[in-house]
């Protein structure tokens, strides 16, 4: 075993489920119905990093996870973070992405997924939607932490 299975793992023993994501910046999921196969059985998770050990590490948003998650964007002349002033301090949970951008974990209540909800450059995941979370490469904790 190694670091992103021991992660994938550590999130499942907290009864978070996971699943395996490409690690080719695509973020696809590696299982035939993407977030929907999440799991939080130590088995399942085992064979799956086993068969992928460099996948990435998806995480549903929504009731399966206790999770909604804010995602602010700074790329492609999108500024999600001109959008929500003083962002850092509305979560005790911030990721940051390989992109820069920001996602904040906030407890799941209801929330569906969409893009640009409140301004361009800034989405929701919730219901229906996925993150991809750290040790995964180039996410990062910036506070806090599910694990």
């Amino acid at each position: 075993m190694g670091g992103l299975m021991d992660a994938a793992l550590a999130y499942a023993a907290k009864g978070i489920p996971v699943f395996p994501c490409k690690s080719d910046g695509s973020k696809a999921p590696l299982t035939a119905h993407g977030f929907k196969d999440a799991i939080a059985d130590p088995d399942q998770v085992e064979a799956w990093w086993t068969k992928f050990p460099d996948a990435w590490i998806g995480m549903p948003t929504g009731k399966a996870s206790g999770y909604d998650v804010l995602d602010l964007d700074k790329k492609n002349g999108k500024d999600g973070f001109a959008h929500v002033p003083g962002w850092k301090s509305l979560s005790p949970i911030i990721a940051i992405t390989p992109s820069g951008s920001a996602h904040l974990f906030f407890k799941a209540d209801g929330v569906t997924s969409s893009a640009n909800v409140v301004a361009n450059g800034v989405d929701t995941r919730g219901e229906g939607g996925y993150v991809i979370v750290p040790p995964s490469p180039g996410y990062r904790w910036l506070s806090g932490g599910i694990l």
